[in-house]
């Protein structure tokens, strides 16, 4: 396997998702996760950056593992990066570290999209 043989890599790059919104306003993650999903599920995508402000509040009651379910369909397909943004930072980022404490972990043989 060569760089060339694999190129080009398809990114999805998002940020800012959050599990609610303003009162009123669209519920930004809702309307972006199906296409995510979609674009996963139909090989369109190699790896998607998550750049911070993942769940919003990941500490309020179960709204982290929500936002882990929302996106474990696409997660577990393609590589799903995550960075802090300044949503993971309550608790000195004790969520953010529950929820990702093995990001990045090496992936199995049965685990690598062929």
């Amino acid at each position: 396997l060569t760089v060339s043989s694999v190129l080009p890599q398809k990114f999805i790059i998002v940020g800012d998702m959050g599990t609610s919104s303003p009162p009123g306003s669209p519920m930004v993650s809702r309307s972006v996760l199906p296409w995510i999903t979609n674009e996963v599920d139909n090989n369109r995508v190699d790896m998607i950056l998550h750049l911070g402000d993942l769940g919003y509040r990941l500490s309020s009651g179960n709204r982290g593992k929500r936002f882990m379910n929302d996106i474990s369909q696409s997660s577990r397909k393609v590589p799903y990066m995550v960075n802090v943004g300044n949503h993971e930072c309550e608790y000195n980022f004790a969520y953010y570290n529950q929820f990702f404490r093995n990001m990045p972990a090496p992936a199995t043989d049965s685990e690598v999209k062929t």
